[in-house]
């Protein structure tokens, strides 16, 4: 039997649009809520019952409580795990003034145009 990589091999068109949602595994839904929406401005949507997410342009993260996760859920959820690169239209300077403000930390990477501001926040997930 073959396998997918011997089944597709070279390139081929993308079949993915965009991203529906992405899931944040957290401690707390409600400070995860409060750090998401008071300070980076995203909108609290509820859904399925009482299930929370927060919506930002077109995407979304859905929000699972460690231990209290919907199915399906990730093999092995574990807040703090996910890495997420968000684009502003804000300058940096705004942004790491808003920051300073937050309960975040933050440090600066890279070159323009390409810096980055990287926060770990109350949940500790990294948000660059």
């Amino acid at each position: 039997m073959m396998s997918w990589q011997e089944k597709h091999e070279g390139p081929h068109p993308c079949l993915i649009r965009q991203l529906d949602h992405l899931v944040l595994t957290v401690k707390s839904i409600e400070d995860t809520i409060g750090f998401y929406s008071k300070v980076l401005g995203m909108e609290v949507v509820t859904f399925k019952g009482n299930r929370k997410a927060l919506r930002f342009g077109n995407q979304k993260f859905n929000l699972h409580e460690a231990g209290k996760e919907f199915e399906p859920k990730a093999r092995r959820p574990v807040p703090g795990s996910t890495d997420v690169c968000l684009i502003t239209d804000t300058s940096l300077d705004q942004l790491v003034g808003h920051l300073k403000t937050a309960q975040g930390t933050y440090k600066e990477q890279g070159a323009a145009p390409a810096v980055l501001c990287c926060m770990d926040h109350c949940q500790g997930q990294l948000t660059a």
